[in-house]
């Protein structure tokens, strides 16, 4: 076929003229016999690709007559290509064939929600309509989680609104900040953390996490949030007002090649937000950006306060729910705060830790439970 190469770091610009090339694009697939899919795969179904078979060059090309999609990532000038054969999106039989395959696997599978891996490079128009398609088939998917990597929030608020808000995005600068704060807490304000974040101008779209698989050391995009901050890190993301908080399979089991250890309270904490926790948030802030500490106001009243200093740290938290009730310390159990009779009473935590305080009846409810779970 014929293809123009492209600059790879600015893909919309062409670096020479139409040529002949010979690529990897027909796929037939005949050990399947025609059983799920009689669709034939050719390069009119794709926008382009990188390697021609003509002079074995991996020169990035785009296709005759082929444009890029419009709705993705500006990075490089356009992402819309990432590796292989790039999927063109904008070809009615291609976006057939997707539903068709989107409505056998959502069957055949069970599932109840998606992950969407790398969309930044996908055409965001495209989920908008598949994903209300996927919702009348199997377990009726109603919950899709989209992975866009990148710093910026107005690239994802941009993605959001170019999807129709059909999805959540993976809160990628929420996590960059968390590792900038565990790296260097001396030039850090932890009262602002969620400032400017997805999760504070998209709250209801927003999956904030602290760590991945991507992000665990060693990986591609490592950016590990360092172990001392972690528990304060998913303090933030499950006890306070996150709608959809991610927790890492590393962090709740550990992970064993890299000698990390499982990360401590993490199953308390989620264990709380499940069964105890309330919507409704009271700061107890004050001048201090080193400290934050917050009241999760429901019949079973939760108390958080953290430091992120090398001093610990105490706040005075008062309000009626509290009145003469007693708080366990669920780093050191045997550590109680009782509130006086108008809820008032003083809670404090460790130099750069966390403190989760439950009362002593939900404390023993969560024993019972730990040590069902842990065997």
């Amino acid at each position: 076929i014929k293809a123009t190469n492209v600059n790879p770091s600015n893909r919309l610009e062409n670096t020479g003229e139409l040529y002949d090339v010979k690529v990897w694009t027909k796929y037939t697939f005949p050990e399947r016999h025609q059983k799920y899919s009689d669709f034939v795969w050719t390069w009119h179904h794709f926008t382009g690709t990188d390697y021609n078979e003509n002079n074995q060059q991996n020169d990035l090309m785009i296709f005759e007559g082929k444009e890029w999609s419009e709705h993705v990532s500006k990075e490089q000038g356009n992402f819309d290509f990432i590796m292989g054969d790039d999927v063109d999106f904008s070809v009615p039989e291609v976006v057939d064939e997707l539903y068709r395959w989107g409505i056998w696997y959502t069957e055949i599978s069970g599932v109840n929600g998606f992950r969407l891996d790398a969309i930044k490079s996908i055409d965001a128009r495209f989920f908008t309509g598949w994903l209300k398609k996927m919702a009348e088939y199997g377990n009726h998917p109603d919950f899709a989680v989209g992975e866009y990597w990148t710093s910026d929030t107005q690239e994802l608020i941009q993605y959001l609104r170019d999807s129709g808000h059909c999805m959540k995005l993976f809160d990628v600068p929420l996590h960059y900040r968390l590792c900038k704060i565990s790296e260097d807490p001396r030039n850090a304000d932890i009262r602002n953390v969620f400032e400017g974040t997805l999760s504070d101008i998209e709250p209801e779209f927003s999956a904030p996490f602290s760590d991945n698989h991507d992000t665990q050391p060693s990986q591609a995009l490592e950016s590990w949030v360092q172990e001392w901050f972690k528990p304060l890190s998913y303090a933030l993301l499950l006890l306070r007002d996150c709608h959809y908080p991610f927790v890492f399979y590393g962090d709740y089991y550990g992970i064993e090649r890299d000698q990390i250890a499982p990360v401590p309270l993490l199953k308390e904490m989620v264990w709380i937000r499940k069964n105890l926790l309330g919507d409704g948030i009271v700061d107890f802030n004050d001048d201090d950006p080193k400290k934050a500490c917050w009241l999760v106001c429901s019949d079973n009243p939760v108390i958080v306060i953290m430091s992120i200093d090398d001093e610990w740290k105490q706040s005075e938290v008062c309000d009626l729910s509290l009145a003469n009730r007693t708080f366990v310390d669920l780093n050191t159990p045997d550590h109680t705060v009782t509130a006086d009779e108008t809820g008032k009473a003083q809670f404090n935590c460790l130099s750069k830790s966390c403190t989760v305080y439950i009362t002593q009846e939900d404390y023993q409810t969560l024993q019972n439970e730990m040590s069902r779970l842990n065997g």
